[in-house]
């Protein structure tokens, strides 16, 4: 799914900002449809975050390091490749298990005017390790950057797809990177129809 910035008014007391796209997409329609909440890929959080450190931490979900964490370790790509392949093993295991993953791909997030950012490899990348091949089922949202009671509200599902579908095995990084760019133009799309979509409809 793409990821949209928070507003000022979702930041609780301890600086904690409230991810009110992801949290609707888990529990409003994937939690709702499955009858459990999935396993979400979240950001490890900075050093001075502590109520993102302990929100998430308590939830079981799959952590992805930024630069910003032990950033002073004496070889750091061999502590990139580790971490990667702690990524991968880990969701592997969830989607084995028949668990739905919750990803969002930019890897940032942005607002609904500028989303979706460029789409990165790795949820790519776990969909071409993972055996059987899992579904990649897009999800856009928007204005979930606004204040909720000004605004309205879109999330869509659009049709799952496979790599298979797009890509040959073995997948080459030159076709995995075409493939994400012209995804990501895809998705720049669905969002440009999901804005449409809400201007057209009126707040009650």
């Amino acid at each position: 799914m793409n990821h949209l910035a928070n507003h000022q008014d979702n930041t609780l007391p301890n600086d904690f900002q409230l991810t009110l796209d992801t949290h609707f997409v888990s529990c409003m329609l994937l939690c709702k449809k499955y009858g459990e909440p999935p396993i979400r890929v979240v950001r490890k959080s900075k050093p001075d975050e502590y109520g993102h450190q302990r929100y998430f931490d308590r939830l079981g979900y799959i952590y992805v390091y930024s630069r910003y964490v032990d950033e002073d370790q004496n070889d750091p790509k061999l502590l990139a490749e580790k971490r990667r392949r702690e990524f991968l093993e880990a969701a592997a295991t969830y989607l084995r298990e028949k668990k739905n993953l919750v990803i969002c791909p930019e890897g940032a997030s942005t607002t609904s005017e500028k989303s979706p950012l460029p789409l990165k490899a790795g949820a790519f990348r776990l969909a071409a390790y993972v055996d059987p091949e899992p579904l990649l089922v897009p999800v856009v949202v928007i204005n979930f950057d606004k204040k909720i009671t000004r605004t309205i509200l879109v999330a869509q599902v659009r049709k799952p797809l496979r790599l298979s579908e797009h890509l040959c095995k073995p997948i080459v990084d030159r076709a995995l990177f075409a493939f994400i760019n012209s995804l990501t133009a895809q998705f720049r799309e669905w969002v440009a129809e999901a804005r449409n979509l809400a201007a057209a409809s009126t707040l009650l």
